[in-house]
């Protein structure tokens, strides 16, 4: 498959929303400055899926027709702070027409999504009218499966003798050479954009995730008495056992999922000297890699709770045996 590098703005959210002009360009002439957001901040929304395609826009392959039909595996990097990240890549990215994208928009408009992009602006304190005056047949240009996406734990620090990035402008490059990095790797969204994702903030994504959770579970003869949202505890299943279990859902990598994760379920298990639950389960949704799966194992052993990893196939509505 022919690799691209396509460059995308700075986003706090893991581009599943608009987060304003925090770490954004400092060059005037770009967009993102002058707006304060980018066509691909909702790149990596996982939320709106249309015949099991999300679509999403990348500036350098803006009304350039030669792409159209075009599949590619796309490097994404981002800039914040003159320092180049590589952040991941989206496999079998296909470039569509302009009529797709009209057609496409339609079924956006259709089911509100529209409305909602302009609300995340608004959101983010950022004016919709970019959005607004964008026209129908240029608001998409890729479309690609969710499980085609790889979002890296850790954003790589690009090396300035890289010989891939010929130019920091959006223009859709050649991958050329394996990366080159610096020695050092830094965190991604947090660190580097000094502001992290609030808990406060409602992202639909994990509210399907909870929903399609809980109906599995429900005719899981193994469980019984579900909850959703009990406590704060995403959902929550007693096994035939008589054993409490609790689900907490992230929508992260699989790794930052048990990073993000486990404060909170051990607050909602132990907290202030209790012991509620028996088994506690960060939930995904996509399948760890071997590495992570050795991780969540040797927590187990090193703690002697049963701390689990799960995932929730998010196209064939299936969960995952335990990790």
């Amino acid at each position: 498959m022919i690799e691209k590098i396509s460059k995308i703005c700075w986003n706090d959210f893991n581009w599943s929303k608009p987060s304003g002009s925090n770490g954004k360009s400092r060059s005037t002439s770009t967009q993102e400055n002058t707006v304060g957001a980018g066509h691909e901040e909702w790149l990596l929304d996982k939320s709106k899926i249309v015949d099991g395609f999300h679509y999403g826009f990348l500036q350098p392959i803006n009304n350039t027709i030669r792409h159209v039909g075009n599949t590619y595996k796309l490097w994404l990097y981002t800039i914040t702070g003159k320092q180049k990240f590589l952040v991941g890549s989206i496999d079998n990215a296909t470039c569509i027409s302009k009529d797709e994208s009209e057609k496409i928009f339609k079924i956006y408009k259709r089911n509100g999504w529209i409305n909602e992009m302009i609300a995340d602006l608004k959101n983010a304190g950022v004016d919709p009218q970019f959005l607004k005056e964008t026209d129908a047949d240029i608001f998409f240009n890729v479309k690609f499966r969710i499980r085609s996406i790889t979002l890296l734990d850790d954003f790589q620090k690009i090396s300035l003798k890289d010989k891939n990035l010929t130019t920091t402008r959006y223009k859709l490059l050649d991958k050329v050479a394996e990366f080159k990095f610096d020695a050092v790797k830094q965190k991604g969204t947090v660190s580097y954009s000094r502001k992290s994702i609030s808990e406060t903030i409602v992202d639909p994504y994990h509210s399907k995730i909870q929903n399609t959770l809980s109906k599995i579970l429900r005719t899981d003869k193994q469980f019984r008495n579900i909850k959703v949202e009990n406590m704060n505890i995403d959902v929550q299943a007693t096994s035939n056992k008589g054993e409490l279990n609790f689900f907490e859902i992230k929508t992260a990598t699989a790794k930052n999922n048990i990073r993000q994760a486990l404060g909170q379920l051990f607050e909602y298990s132990f907290f202030p000297d209790t012991d509620k639950a028996k088994k506690l389960i960060v939930v995904g949704d996509i399948e760890p890699s071997s590495s992570v799966k050795k991780y969540i194992k040797h927590l187990r052993e090193k703690t002697g709770l049963k701390i689990f990893y799960r995932w929730v196939d998010m196209e064939k509505k299936l969960l995952s045996p335990e990790f």
